[in-house]
């Protein structure tokens, strides 16, 4: 449920960034999905 609910949130974030460098999204990315892992 969490995980599902940080995802749609991730995705209207990537929407609303946009123009953001794609490297560091996806660091952001990763360290938030490590953060619902723990």
């Amino acid at each position: 449920m969490f995980e599902k609910k940080g995802r749609t949130l991730l995705a209207k974030r990537k929407k609303s960034l946009g123009a953001i460098d794609g490297r560091t999204l996806s660091a952001s990315i990763r360290s938030i999905d490590e953060a619902f892992v723990r």
